[in-house]
């Protein structure tokens, strides 16, 4: 065979596998993964398992890269356990919510704690998806699954803030507290805790840090916005937002209404 012969050759086969790339490419866009299915389109599936098998030996470096830049799977083992994985704990989450949904819309925004509590692997899992969503690197299909069944992805802030206000420690404390507030509206009638209110100083403290926090700013001065799930279950208990004490003021309760 001549050197034009092998030349011509080269060039079809190179044809042939952009052809393919482009297609798996298209593929990628559409479902945000590389592992097209028999039933999809049986010429890609058996091009991609062969890409698979020629990996080590007969692949270039440079369709490596390509198929890099696509988020292409090695190891479709690994992979199929990563999807089952997720899609488990998907189910379980949904089941959890399913069942402790209540008629208020606002308590279908659960926190980390309820979750945690529930469950520590499932409040795991939830944690590194708002993780994941945080740096963007969330899947659109995946982010989309989970906004269906209405959950929390938090407060879009800086990576600090979202450490602190995320973690299952603070949400906790967060819970915590508000169940006192409750407990404070069914014995006074309102939310509207004085400022120096000696049966329980640390309520009376936690009124304040809210109102302060609704209005962007924290006790140190810096800008800190409330999570819009917390203000919205604030709300709907009749919470109080411009109830803060004025220079001078003996302590005492007061009851004005927005």
């Amino acid at each position: 065979m001549s050197s034009v012969d092998n030349k011509t050759r080269r060039t079809a086969t190179t044809t042939t596998w952009m052809d393919n790339y482009y297609k798996l490419t298209e593929y990628y866009k559409i479902h945000h993964h590389c592992n097209v299915t028999k039933k999809e389109d049986p010429k890609l599936a058996r091009w991609v398992t062969r890409q698979r098998g020629e990996r080590k030996q007969y692949i270039t470096e440079e369709r490596r890269g390509l198929l890099y830049t696509i988020q292409f799977q090695w190891d479709i083992q690994q992979k199929k356990n990563d999807e089952e994985n997720w899609e488990t704990n998907f189910v379980k989450l949904r089941e959890y919510m399913e069942k402790e949904t209540k008629p208020s819309p606002h308590m279908k925004l659960f926190t980390l704690v309820g979750i945690t509590n529930y469950s520590k692997q499932l409040g795991t899992w939830a944690a590194n998806q708002r993780k994941l969503n945080s740096k963007s690197k969330l899947r659109p299909d995946r982010k989309a699954k989970l906004e269906s069944i209405q959950f929390s992805f938090g407060s879009e802030r800086n990576t600090t803030t979202t450490k602190i206000c995320c973690s299952v420690k603070y949400e906790k404390r967060w819970e915590e507290m508000f169940q006192r507030l409750q407990s404070y509206k069914e014995k006074h009638g309102d939310c509207c805790v004085p400022y120096k209110y000696k049966q329980d100083r640390s309520l009376a403290l936690w009124v304040s840090t809210q109102r302060r926090e609704y209005n962007q700013k924290s006790w140190c001065g810096s800008k800190r916005t409330m999570q819009k799930c917390r203000r919205d279950r604030l709300d709907a208990i009749g919470f109080v937002w411009d109830n803060l004490p004025k220079k001078g003021s003996s302590g005492k309760r007061n009851t004005t209404k927005n």
